[in-house]
């Protein structure tokens, strides 16, 4: 394996810096998704709730929207997301193609 990975130059430190900043961007939308639907949740005011409900679509739509087929390190970001418990997060490639 470490073979193939030297071999096709998949480890080369730019591209390896690319894929790990993808799955890092991946885990902090999650988080911030997570304490935008806690928060929300927990809020008494209706106004703050749905401001935070908004955010939080926004920042999901844009976690599917890095999991499209024909983006740069999406197979990185649902590995990520799956690795973190949220597969259900990650766009279908069905729907990914739907949408293209």
């Amino acid at each position: 394996m470490h073979d193939t990975v030297r071999l096709l130059g998949l480890d080369l430190p730019g591209l390896v810096s690319a894929r790990q900043g993808a799955m890092r961007l991946v885990q902090e939308i999650v988080e911030l998704v997570v304490q935008n639907k806690t928060a929300a949740e927990l809020s008494a005011a209706a106004s703050a709730f749905v401001s935070l409900h908004l955010r939080a679509d926004s920042q999901l739509d844009m976690l599917q929207r890095l999991t499209k087929p024909d983006r740069p390190f999406a197979s990185a970001a649902r590995a990520q997301l799956k690795l973190m418990g949220y597969e259900d997060l990650c766009l279908r490639l069905e729907q990914g193609q739907e949408a293209a």
